[in-house]
């Protein structure tokens, strides 16, 4: 059963079950409880508005192309797994108030993807596309994290992965990681970007008013490198007397 609602030209949908073998526009979407929406591969979901699942998290290996002048908000009780994400948006972008999963291509073209306080997950083969800037990155720096999976393997060089992350102020401050070994077992990588001073900084001439924070989970024996970078307007005192470090806990 299905019912279509117009708005602005564009139809909002509130369905039971929907299955999408052909592009097609909407202005929102809303999946209701116990409901499945699945969008097959090589098929394309333009929305003009909000998205809300309380319904399937699983909704297919096709494309969703999130696409206003507007805010698009992601919510509802279900974590929405998406194949491919698009954020097209040339005003803000879409603000999380849900977590989410990409197992295919996270395109960033115009706009934001704002985490808030809900995570971003990244599956083992997902990837981030886009010419990345200070209009086109995922903000994070309040509880939300980007955490990308890798496949389990033992003494594994997995290819560098760049987090495109920046702050509430819309400052593009990415980090890469780079594993050069490891021990891999049902692994991830979690990140996330303050735009203060690292709370642990004893430093009070020198320092950076920004840090990033990295979590590795299910990765034993493991070497990477990180590298990060900062803007000008992150620099307290005299940059040449800054250096970096990795900070524990302990």
């Amino acid at each position: 059963m299905r019912k279509h609602i117009l708005s602005s030209g564009k139809p909002t949908i509130v369905f039971a079950v929907l299955f999408l073998i052909a592009n097609v526009t909407f202005a929102d979407i809303v999946i209701s409880s116990g409901t499945t929406m699945n969008v097959s591969s090589g098929t394309t979901v333009v929305l003009a508005g909000d998205f809300t699942n309380n319904g399937s998290a699983d909704l297919g290996d096709g494309t969703f192309v999130f696409n206003d002048s507007d805010l698009q908000n992601v919510g509802g009780t279900s974590i929405s797994e998406f194949g491919n994400l698009t954020i097209n948006n040339s005003g803000f972008g879409i603000a999380l108030g849900q977590d989410i999963r990409v197992d295919g291509t996270l395109t960033l073209t115009s706009g934001y993807l704002a985490l808030g306080a809900s995570d971003l997950t990244l599956g083992e083969v997902s990837s981030i596309s886009g010419t990345f800037s200070s209009s086109e990155l995922i903000v994070g720096a309040a509880t939300g994290v980007i955490r990308k999976e890798f496949a389990d393997d033992t003494g594994a060089n997995p290819d560098s992965f760049l987090f495109p992350i920046g702050d509430l102020s819309y400052n593009y401050t990415p980090i890469s990681i780079d594993f050069s070994t490891g021990d891999f077992s049902s692994a991830y990588v979690e990140i996330n970007v303050h735009n203060a001073k690292e709370p642990s900084n004893t430093s009070i001439d020198s320092y950076l008013n920004r840090y990033w924070e990295i979590y590795t989970f299910g990765i034993t024996d493991y070497l990477y490198d990180a590298t990060a970078t900062y803007v000008d307007g992150d620099i307290v005192g005299t940059e040449a007397d800054i250096s970096g470090a990795l900070y524990t806990g302990t």
